[in-house]
């Protein structure tokens, strides 16, 4: 199955005609899904795929043991063994946890993190804060969100 997160392009007035923005896509093998309205608005899956979207354009792709969505705060939680890709980057991240905050533009990676680049890699950490095309990569203390 396959379902996406979305917003309205303008989430402090989700009632303008503005255009819906993808955040991430998911498929999965199980699944219980949270439904309102008979449209389902989060849930939790198992073997889960996907992709993370910025602004609309794909930033990264997944694989996870599980997964949590949740439209009303925008965020998909991965767990087990989490592996997300660059699509703009030549970097890979691993860990046992992720947060995608969509809102905010910003990963939250903990459990033995590790990101692979050509030629090198970082870590591992307990936590890392990253953008989700994996060029901005750094400990809690230092990161600076995205504007």
């Amino acid at each position: 199955m396959t379902r996406s997160g979305e917003q309205p392009s303008d989430p402090k007035n989700p009632a303008s005609e503005s255009k819906i923005v993808k955040l991430w896509t998911i498929k999965w093998s199980s699944a219980q899904l949270e439904l309102a309205d008979g449209r389902a608005v989060g849930g939790t899956m198992k073997e889960v795929s996907g992709s993370l979207f910025k602004e609309g354009d794909e930033a990264g792709t997944y694989l996870a043991d599980g997964a949590d969505a949740d439209k009303a705060t925008n965020t998909l939680k991965l767990w087990g063994e989490v592996t997300v890709r660059s699509t703009k980057k030549n970097a890979t991240l691993t860990c046992q946890k992720l947060t995608w905050h969509a809102d905010r533009g910003v990963l939250e990676a903990s459990g033995e993190v590790k990101v692979v680049y050509k030629g090198y890699t970082l870590g591992p950490f307990d936590r890392l804060l990253c953008s989700p095309e994996l060029q901005y990569v750094s400990t809690p203390d230092l990161f600076k969100e995205p504007k």
